[in-house]
């Protein structure tokens, strides 16, 4: 992904790229905020959002657990599953044993397909905004088709799910992809942000969205505490790593082997385009900085550093996409030179 042209905050993404994984729902969703917007709240009130919820579902869990222990006089390891078997065994049978159980069933599954459609709404979101934002002079008059595109794709992929061994590919899919490939991921986008494009210039922009310093508790997290959180999942995740199986049965290894391909894909398309971008920007260390054009897309949110100067030149890709948003050129500090300039493309 080269660039990142809609969002509030952002002309151009810097020559890293912005990596594709769950996390992508956040960046995607956020971008739509406005430049000024305190993101920092928004952090702190998701994260305890999650984390409560994540609490109050565990009540459920080992409530409706306990009730099918108690009425089938097991005890709560015998009666617990894991993944789907959870969901659509183990939950089912416990509601068909409650009082107005018909009543119980529609809530439960009404529930289930309700967070369903909403995560699915968020991930395509994020699909359908990369391409948009990839090919923005194409895509973008044509969303509504492009989006109808994504959706018929994503229709014609999810049929092998509720085929009759459907319930082997989830359980293939979820072993492996849901792993090693997103921490993966999620680690290298972490190492790319911090580590390559830099934490001082990342609170930088962070603070001239907010208007104060980060606090040292998330510099110590973006630095030290989360890729070596990430790290030793990793680890711990390779050490407890065992073939997948679903019930009594285990998948043969050609299936195995088509698991661990899941899991290298994501790996194998970062590092491809390490060697692409380092061929296009002419180095390694070119394709590690940020462009000329990097900072703020709105001209009065560009302070500080990122800050137009009367006599600065502006080359004709950061006034094409100025343009392309439809931002007044006038309200900028710009020369009368590359006024004219820039009226002219």
């Amino acid at each position: 992904m080269g660039k990142v042209i809609r969002c509030g905050c952002l002309v151009s993404s810097s020559n890293t790229n912005i990596l594709f994984d769950g996390s992508s729902i956040w960046i995607t969703m956020a971008s739509y905020n406005d430049f000024k917007h305190n993101c920092h709240r928004d952090a702190v009130v998701v994260s305890m959002i999650n984390c409560g919820t994540s609490i109050f579902a565990g009540f459920i869990i080992f409530s409706v657990l306990g009730f099918m222990a108690h009425t089938t006089n097991q005890d709560i390891e015998d009666v617990a599953v894991g993944g789907p078997g959870l969901v659509f065994i183990v939950y089912p049978e416990a509601i068909g044993r409650m009082p107005v159980a018909p009543v119980w069933a529609f809530l439960f599954f009404f529930m289930l397909i309700a967070v369903g459609l909403d995560s699915m709404f968020a991930m395509f979101e994020v699909v359908i905004s990369a391409g948009v934002d990839q090919f923005p002079h194409y895509l973008r008059p044509r969303r509504t088709k492009f989006a109808i595109f994504c959706h018929f794709m994503g229709f014609i992929l999810g049929i092998p799910l509720v085929t009759k061994g459907g319930i082997w590919v989830l359980t293939l899919m979820e072993w492996y992809s849901a792993s090693f490939g997103l921490m993966g991921v999620c680690l290298a986008e972490l190492m790319a942000v911090i580590w390559v494009y830099g934490l001082k210039n990342y609170c930088d922009d962070v603070e001239i969205m907010l208007g104060f310093k980060v606090h040292f508790y998330w510099k110590a997290t973006w630095l030290i505490i989360a890729p070596v959180a990430i790290i030793l999942m990793l680890i711990m995740a390779a050490v407890q790593s065992s073939p997948a199986s679903y019930d009594n049965y285990q998948f043969e290894p050609w299936a195995q082997n088509l698991g661990w391909v899941m899991v290298a894909l994501p790996f194998f398309l970062i590092l491809i385009m390490m060697p692409i971008q380092s061929y296009r920007y002419g180095s390694v260390k070119k394709a590690s900085q940020p462009t000329p054009e990097w900072g703020p897309l709105k001209p009065e949110d560009r302070t500080g550093k990122y800050a137009i100067k009367p006599e600065q030149p502006i080359n004709q890709s950061t006034v094409s996409i100025i343009n392309n948003h439809g931002i007044e050129l006038k309200s900028t500090k710009l020369s009368h030179d590359n006024r004219a300039f820039a009226s002219n493309i």
